[in-house]
């Protein structure tokens, strides 16, 4: 049976809606901000992984050469905060780095305010060579893309895991960077609502459908879940455990 780990008292809980899970394509689920444990519940047989934090998003205006920080709006959850990427020229850059690599993006663009104009996203990351520069990504597949659209739905940017990936340091950050231009101005308005990062390999620590399973996680380090079914479409049930002091 599995054993909850509360290391102190529980000052919140929090639900999510349940979540239906896919045995083909992954799901993902950022924490909870201010919280630290989670507990699950599936009826059938599931498997999980712990998502990289997203540490840091930044968006380059090359027009005032600035850098303005969305770190909070793209992983606080909530609907009435987001990234803006309004009008994003081909020379701007959107910024997003983990302290650790990671293998792909999901973008949550809400229901409205997405982009409609036919762009795509170049994609790259800091290579270990000589001299170390900045490479094109590959075996990349944009899932924002629809009609030849990028960031035009909810969707997951993944890419094969350079081998060559070494931290730089972005406005005085160093970490694992990922970074994105679009190939032409997007739409005047487009407001992605949450960021979340992709886990850098695939060996998915399977659980045992029936079973509650409690357990607390670095959030300094954790951003959030991902997870698939063995078999089938069962529902997950996700609740987040926030601890007094």
């Amino acid at each position: 049976m599995a054993q909850r780990t509360y290391d102190a008292p529980l000052s919140d809980v929090y639900g999510e809606a349940a979540i239906t899970l896919s045995s083909t394509v992954p799901g993902y689920i950022n924490v909870n901000p201010g919280y630290r444990g989670v507990k699950v519940y599936c009826a059938s047989d599931w498997k999980m992984l712990l998502t990289p934090r997203i540490q840091s998003v930044l968006y380059y205006t090359a027009a005032t050469e600035a850098y303005a920080d969305y770190t909070s709006e793209a992983i606080d959850k909530s609907t009435t905060t987001h990234v803006p990427l309004d009008k994003m020229l081909a020379d701007d850059i959107l910024y997003v780095g983990c302290h650790t690599p990671f293998l792909g993006l999901w973008f949550d663009v809400g229901t409205s305010n997405k982009n409609a104009v036919t762009a795509t996203l170049d994609v790259e990351y800091w290579k270990d060579a000589t001299p170390d520069a900045w490479a094109d990504v590959s075996g990349d597949s944009d899932g924002t893309d629809s009609g030849g659209a990028t960031l035009a739905q909810d969707g997951v940017y993944v890419w094969t895991l350079p081998t060559d990936w070494i931290q730089t340091q972005i406005d005085g950050k160093t970490m694992y960077w990922i970074r994105f231009k679009p190939s032409t101005t997007l739409s005047d308005t487009i407001d992605v609502q949450q960021i979340r990062a992709v886990h850098p390999y695939t060996n998915y620590e399977w659980m045992e459908g029936g079973m509650v399973e409690s357990f607390n996680y670095d959030a300094e380090e954790v951003g959030g879940l991902q997870f698939l079914s063995v078999a089938g479409t069962p529902t997950l049930h996700v609740n987040w455990l926030r601890y007094a002091g």
